[in-house]
Order: structure tokens, then C-alpha cells, then sequence
């Protein structure tokens, strides 16, 4: 097995991609270069972007939030809700 590779880094940007009658979505990285294609709906390659640029600044508001709210008074649910979240994103 190979070790693991970095991703591209962000930010990544969204082109709707017009061949003939296919409509593609493209996803690339800072100096135009392809990472994917997406075969279903150009909105999906700009779903993916969105969630990708937004990930690392997502994930460090979910541990703060976290760390300084006091979760006695928020409950149970926002802890769990809260660690679900930071275990999802940080999942290899």
C-alpha cells in the first residue's frame, strides 16, 4: 500500500464544461488544473467545491465551539452533536 498522498490544496473552483450535448461539472485546483469531472450536474462539482474550501474552517469552528461552550448548559445533544460532526471530517 502506498503511504498517503496529500489532497490538492484549496482553493478549489467549480466550471460548468459544455462538450456537444454532455453538461459536465470540473473541479480544479488554484492553477487551473483538472482534479475531477462530475458526470451528473455541474450544481454537484460546485457542491463539492463549496464543502471542500469550506472543510478545514468548518472542522476548527466545530472543535472551538466545542472547547469554550459550556456544554452543561448546552445539553448532551450539542456535545454529540458536535463530536459527530469533528469525527466525520476527520475521517482518513
Amino acid at each position: 500500500m502506498k503511504p498517503n498522498k496529500p489532497h490538492t490544496p484549496t482553493p478549489w473552483t467549480a466550471k460548468t464544461l459544455k462538450y456537444k450535448a454532455l453538461i459536465q461539472g470540473g473541479v480544479y485546483n488554484t492553477d487551473s488544473h483538472s482534479i475531477a469531472v462530475v458526470d451528473s450536474c455541474p450544481d454537484d462539482a460546485a457542491f463539492i467545491v463549496r464543502a471542500v474550501n469550506a472543510h478545514e474552517e468548518l472542522l476548527a469552528a466545530c472543535k472551538a465551539a466545542r472547547t469554550y461552550l459550556n456544554l452543561d448548559d448546552a445539553g448532551p445533544e450539542l456535545d454529540f452533536q458536535l463530536s459527530q460532526a469533528i469525527a466525520k471530517a476527520e475521517s482518513k
